[in-house]
Parts: C-alpha cells; sequence; structure tokens
C-alpha cells in the first residue's frame, strides 16, 4: 500500500508541476505577444527585409508578438561552418516566417523544432545517392533549413519574387493537416469550396506555361508539383500582389483571405 501510495503521489506532483510550468510557459507568451522589437530589432529587420517598412502597423505589431514567442521557443543551429547563427539572423528569420502566422491560431508553428542555417548554398544527397546543391527544406517533422545569403538577398529585394524564410514556412503551414500537398489546413474565413478548384485549375495553368515557354508571374519552380505550387504562390502574393492579383484574380482572392492581408493596399 505505501507503493502504491508513494506512486500516486508521485505522479499527482508530477502532474501538478507540469501545469504550473505549462501555465507559467502560457502567460509569458501572452507578455511576449504584446512586446514590440527593441531599437536593435528592428533596424535589423530594416535592414535585411525591404517589405518591412511596408507593412501597415498593425501587422508589423502583431508579427512582432509573434516573432518574439517564436526567438523563445524555436532552437536555432549553425550549420555548415558557420559559426553561430546571431541574434540579427534568428530575428530577420522570424519576423518573415511570422508574417505568414497573423491569420492562424496559438503559438507560431507549434510543431516547428529547430531552424538550421547555413552560411550559404549546401550540398545534400536525394535518396538515390545523388548530390545537389539546395538553398532550403522545409521538413514535416519539424525543422526548417535556410541558407543565410539567400535569406539575405531575397529579403532584402522585395519585387523579385523570391523570398527563402516565406517559400519554406509556406510548406510548413502546408503540412500542419498531413503531407505537404498545396492545401493546408484553412482558417475559418477560407472558401473551403473554391480552393481545391481554384488552385487546381491555377496550377494546371502554370504547367501548361511553363510547358509552353510563356512569360509567367510565378516560378516556374512552382510547376513542380502542389506542394511548391502554394509556397511559390505565397512568396508571389507578397512580393508581386499587383500582379498577381491583375493575372490570377481568383488565386489573390483565396490567398488574401487564407494570409488575412491584402499586400497589394500596402504603400
Amino acid at each position: 500500500m505505501a507503493a502504491i501510495a508513494l506512486i500516486l503521489f508521485l505522479t499527482i506532483s508530477a502532474a501538478i508541476a507540469f501545469v504550473w510550468v505549462l501555465g507559467r510557459r502560457q502567460a509569458y507568451r501572452r507578455v511576449l505577444a504584446e512586446s514590440s522589437f527593441s531599437p536593435e530589432q528592428t533596424a535589423w529587420v530594416r535592414e535585411n527585409w525591404a517589405l518591412w517598412d511596408r507593412l501597415p502597423a498593425n501587422v508589423r505589431a502583431e508579427v512582432e508578438g509573434l516573432s518574439l514567442i517564436f526567438l523563445y521557443e524555436k532552437v536555432f543551429e549553425a550549420c555548415g561552418g558557420l559559426e553561430e547563427v546571431s541574434a540579427e539572423m534568428k530575428t530577420v528569420i522570424a519576423a518573415q516566417a511570422c508574417l505568414l502566422w497573423t491569420n492562424q491560431r496559438g503559438t507560431p508553428y507549434p510543431s516547428l523544432r529547430s531552424v538550421l542555417v547555413y552560411p550559404d548554398a549546401y550540398r545534400v544527397k536525394d535518396e538515390f545517392g545523388m548530390e545537389n546543391i539546395r538553398l532550403g527544406e522545409s521538413w514535416g517533422r519539424g525543422t526548417v533549413v535556410l541558407a543565410w545569403n539567400s535569406v539575405r538577398s531575397g529579403g532584402r529585394d522585395e519585387k523579385d519574387g523570391h523570398n527563402l524564410v516565406i517559400h519554406e514556412f509556406a510548406h510548413q503551414l502546408d503540412t500542419i493537416n498531413g503531407p505537404a500537398d498545396g492545401f493546408p489546413e484553412l482558417p475559418d474565413n477560407a472558401d473551403f469550396q473554391s480552393w481545391p478548384e481554384v488552385f487546381g485549375h491555377e496550377f494546371g495553368r502554370l504547367v501548361e506555361d511553363v510547358e509552353k515557354g510563356r512569360r509567367t508571374v510565378m516560378d516556374s519552380y512552382g510547376a513542380t508539383n502542389e506542394a511548391e505550387f502554394f509556397a511559390v504562390a505565397a512568396e508571389t502574393f507578397f512580393e508581386k500582389a499587383d500582379q498577381i492579383a491583375e493575372e490570377h484574380p481568383d488565386l489573390y482572392r483565396l490567398l488574401r483571405y487564407f494570409f488575412a492581408n491584402d499586400p497589394k493596399s500596402w504603400s
């Protein structure tokens, strides 16, 4: 009986401790969500992400709070000879990633555990043992890999349609409800009926344009598969809003609702 009582006591104590720690963590998240970047952090983001100054004030405020939670909870790892992931690198990556989370609920990217940062493009071997060069990856099991030089170059050019952080974290959004397939978990304000119809049509249109060598506002890499189409569409939505709204109005409408932002209206 004494052993049973001891086990019961330890179990209850562990449960109480877990609830206490969880409560403190949630309370700290609420504090961070209402906090702002330091002047130094703001300078880092402004220097390395040209889109920052165009964000509406309310969007910037939300991104800052989400980013501070992201920085508090996610692990950054230096790879490929990079000595360390600096505070500047972490802040710039977090801000761009959290722009995508402004229409989501709760802690940003809850399944994401780590962000691996290389100094530049890196070499990997695929499942067939063939070596190839990559700028970034998103793993469904909770890791994003980024090449810092590409993060910086893509962020500093706000109109080239290429943003590595947005691309890879769009994949993270896509995998919340299962394997990456271009059909992420839709928020309440999204058009559930139109999503597969519009995205299927637009993906097929891009594939055909690429096959026939026609100019497209979206990068041809989006024709690889539906998952890459969604990631490329997200990049284009934020960086070439006027063009995608004009050439693909139905796609723009769905992305506007999904991301709860209208970058075409940002001055």
